[in-house]
């Protein structure tokens, strides 16, 4: 079994457990002092809240939710006011963090009044929210994410599209459409998607089977671009190794070479050993395969 890495800071964790997790959390603070706060050094002036690092394993592993809303759960227990404070920190800024209410809605029972010392989200209503405002407001997010009637909203040249997004269909339609917008107003074409893998429901299992099937050049360098992020690598070795076995014709198209409609190359073009975009997909897939070998283990019991 391998681990997780984590590098934020000066910190560096190895993470194969929950408890592992929670050791990590507890041991977020070495620049307390020189930072004024539970606060971790990210730059030379860049205070963040310590715990952030967290909301990277939100973001890139749904298989380890679990595992991390147990080590916050125990992290805070066993912690002070101190680590209440970081956990505030991380909910308030943290927009993942939405999807761990099965864990830190109790959280909120126990420390209502535990508070934050900013809320890049706004949720709770204040810089120094408390922690059952913040639950209370991600709660609402939550459910109008998973909700069917939210449509997609997709900002293009300052000018606003929306989407509806109920089925499969769909969001292949829309992946399709938007693999042209390149990196228009500095960002990847299918930004808008990490909103959709984390917060409805149905999407994560759908999606590796709708982009298995994408065809057109540009849509594959959305797709590559887009998996540089790191989300549920593990969910798409399939593929990923279908392509190393059976190379397809863009397998040897530069990796520099900018797609149709884009400004710049797909971002991984930028990694180390990388010359085309074959290049890529096999770098992806020995990161796919360290996700298989590195599953979660929630080894801590739920605190209600």
């Amino acid at each position: 079994m391998t681990a997780i890495a984590i590098s934020f800071g000066s910190l560096r964790f190895s993470l194969r457990s929950a408890s592992d997790i929670r050791d990590a959390l507890l041991a977020s603070f070495v620049d307390e002092a020189y930072a004024g706060g539970p606060f971790v050094m990210v730059g030379r002036e860049d205070a963040q809240p310590a715990w952030l690092w967290a909301g990277e394993i939100i973001r890139t592993r749904s298989d380890w939710w679990q595992s991390v809303g147990l080590a916050l759960q125990h992290a805070a227990h066993d912690g002070g006011d101190r680590e209440r404070t970081a956990l505030v920190d991380l909910l308030a800024n943290e927009r993942s963090s939405a999807v761990l209410l099965e864990w830190t809605e109790p959280l909120a029972r126990r420390w209502p009044d535990a508070r934050s010392t900013r809320s890049n989200t706004n949720w709770g209503g204040a810089q120094e929210a408390r922690l059952v405002d913040v639950i209370r407001d991600q709660r609402k997010y939550l459910d109008n994410g998973a909700s069917d009637e939210r449509e997609v909203v997709i900002e293009e040249n300052g000018k606003v599209r929306v989407f509806d997004l109920t089925s499969p269909a769909q969001l292949q339609d829309l992946l399709s459409s938007t693999a042209t917008r390149g990196d228009r107003g500095g960002h990847p074409p299918w930004q808008w998607l990490t909103d959709e893998v984390l917060f409805r429901p149905w999407v994560p299992t759908a999606l590796p089977g709708i982009v298995a099937g994408l065809t057109r050049d540009v849509e594959v360098c959305a797709l590559l671009d887009w998996l540089s992020d790191g989300w549920d690598l593990w969910r798409f070795v399939a593929m990923l190794d279908g392509w190393r076995t059976t190379p397809p014709a863009w397998f040897a198209a530069p990796a520099k070479t900018k797609p149709p409609g884009w400004k710049r190359p797909v971002r991984p073009a930028t990694w180390s050993s990388v010359k085309t975009l074959g290049d890529i997909a096999l770098q992806l897939l020995t990161r796919a395969r360290a996700a298989v070998a590195a599953p979660p283990n929630p080894n801590l019991p739920f605190l209600s």
